[in-house]
């Protein structure tokens, strides 16, 4: 009996020094050339799988930069917009100079190797873990995201690092360390307090595509599609780096859809914008386009089928626009007709496509210059070359 009590004895401190879950994780003891390979061969594939083989700044794009910002985005802290383009923008520069910060890192906003080595350990790390010891690590993000004190199904922090409550065995409920939590999970504990509700929430991002963009002169409609429900907003801006341009703007609409249409209004003509595409799901995980991916120019105001017709001391002149603005005529005796003294003006507030003005009290067998101005709701304007016509004798 003695023998047996010391044997439990050392099993306890085995367990307590984290043996086991090594022992868990590795399958069997293996000599240390065997386990050397394994570490070098789970760092090769975490360095494919994470992509990042370069260093990062702003202005670049691609898969390593959504990566770095999905990761970012799992700590509030150090990236509270959490918008995942994988566009190296403003943004994603603060984001990086607050976690150097965070971690003692010089903050030059740039993703060099000993920050790529630090977001690597931080975010990587566990998800590894879990991965290969055949467990899906979605239901443990809010291990990553270091807002574990907002959790039910988490106890305090300490030197040991963060701590997450397991149903051991289904027996009792466990604080456990993170490090450990693989093996605990491997080997039958869920996670949660037994007879409660385990971190189960949806996890998957909702996937957009089909983006397309038609724009007028002073308007666009943005639609796109999501496999699931989601709300959905867009961000534009005449800027590349969209969430960095001071003027950007946007519209959304909460509704949940998996086919999602905005309307962009008070644009200006003739101008390239660039747009996110935005939507979350009911559990708010979000998905966001590429910046640099979609954009679109807006159509110019233009004026068409400009004519007069003049009799002896009135004339009606018309014209056409592709969208509604008002109807301005400016006429004189001579030319450049805002220099001619006493040049007149005939106008219509408005919004119309079809325009018509009548000009009176006009001298008899009289040669009048005279051009046309339209302006839209958000005063983008056109305005046509001067023109002329002769009115009739009495």
């Amino acid at each position: 009996m003695k023998k047996t009590s010391t044997i439990g004895f050392l099993l306890v401190v085995w367990l307590i020094m984290g043996l086991v879950p090594a022992y868990a994780e590795n399958g069997s003891s293996k000599n240390k050339p065997e386990k050397e390979r394994q570490e070098k061969s789970e760092t090769k594939e975490l360095k494919a799988q994470a992509r990042l083989t370069r260093s990062l700044s702003r202005g670049l794009s691609g898969d390593d930069v959504r990566t770095i910002q999905e990761w970012l985005a799992r700590d509030k802290d150090v990236y509270p917009e959490g918008i995942i383009s994988g566009y190296y923008g403003a943004l994603t520069e603060k984001a990086i100079k607050k976690f150097q910060k965070k971690h003692g890192i010089e903050q030059v906003g740039i993703v060099g190797p000993k920050t790529r080595a630090q977001l690597e350990r931080i975010f990587a790390k566990l998800e590894r873990k879990l991965t290969n010891a055949g467990i899906n690590p979605s239901p443990l993000e809010a291990v990553f995201n270091g807002m574990l004190a907002s959790s039910s199904l988490a106890t305090s922090t300490g030197s040991t690092g963060h701590k997450l409550i397991l149903c051991h065995n289904g027996s009792g409920s466990i604080s456990v360390d993170v490090h450990a939590i693989a093996a605990h999970l491997k080997h039958g504990d869920t996670v949660g307090f037994c007879g409660g509700t385990a971190t189960t929430t949806d996890k998957t991002v909702p996937t957009i595509y089909t983006v397309t963009a038609a724009p007028s002169v002073a308007t666009a409609t943005v639609s796109w599609l999501t496999n699931e429900p989601a709300n959905a907003k867009v961000w534009y801006a005449t800027a590349l780096d969209v969430m960095a341009s001071p003027t950007r703007a946007s519209v959304s609409d909460l509704s949940l859809s998996t086919s999602r249409t905005l309307n962009l209004s008070g644009l200006s003509a003739n101008t390239q914008y660039y747009f996110l595409a935005v939507s979350a799901d009911a559990s708010g995980n979000t998905a966001t386009s590429t910046s640099n991916l979609y954009t679109f120019t807006t159509s110019s105001l233009t004026l068409t089928s400009i004519t007069a017709v003049p009799a002896s001391t009135t004339a009606t002149v018309s014209w056409q626009t592709n969208v509604a603005t008002d109807s301005v005529v400016h006429y004189a005796t001579s030319t450049p007709v805002l220099s001619a003294p006493g040049y007149a003006t005939s106008s219509s507030a408005s919004l119309v496509t079809s325009h018509s003005l009548g000009l009176s009290n006009l001298a008899t067998s009289s040669t009048y210059y005279y051009f046309v101005v339209s302006k839209d709701a958000v005063n983008n304007t056109a305005t046509s070359s001067e023109s002329s016509f002769l009115t009739a004798a009495n």
